[in-house]
């Protein structure tokens, strides 16, 4: 059976005015990071800096790396949810919905390739992809990790059929 796990990037970089766009790191969230340390066949990331930059701070090893757009955090009010050069549109919760289930396919999917996965992305869409049965509908709670937490999770759990 495959082995799958979820990790929240660190703790980044916070503005209460949101004027920062795509943060990186705390000093915290890099020493989150450092003390991550195991090998996966596969890390799927986030293209966001905080995401990318937990990777990059932990001892984390690995076969093959995709950085994934469907593994970002949704698209909201907040700038920390935009790359600077991105268009700023805030995506519906609809749209959110979709790309987390095209992201919780292609993880299924990448399961039944790879022995070990490793998903690093965010609060939402790690919520999103774990509480999501396959029509979109919430059907149990979904997960809320801390940064920098790693969980392993049943992939028969995250990946239920609705009845």
């Amino acid at each position: 059976m495959p082995e799958l796990y979820l990790l929240r990037h660190g703790e980044c970089h916070f503005s209460p005015e949101g004027d920062i766009f795509d943060p990186g790191l705390t000093l915290k969230g890099q020493e989150q990071a450092e003390a991550l340390s195991s090998h996966y066949e596969l890390v799927i990331c986030s293209p966001l800096t905080r995401a990318r930059q937990t990777l990059e701070h932990s001892n984390i090893t690995y076969d093959k790396l995709i950085i994934c757009p469907e593994a970002r955090e949704v698209r909201n009010n907040d700038k920390r949810n935009y790359l600077p050069e991105e268009n700023q549109h805030i995506e519906l919760e609809q749209d959110f919905i979709k790309r987390c289930l095209k992201l919780k396919r292609k993880v299924l999917e990448y399961t039944e390739v790879y022995k070990t996965v490793l998903v690093i992305s965010h609060c939402m869409t790690l919520f999103y992809l774990t509480a999501l049965d396959e029509t979109g509908d919430i059907h149990a709670n979904g997960i809320n990790l801390e940064h920098g937490q790693l969980v392993k999770v049943q992939t028969r759990d995250i990946f239920q059929k609705p009845n």
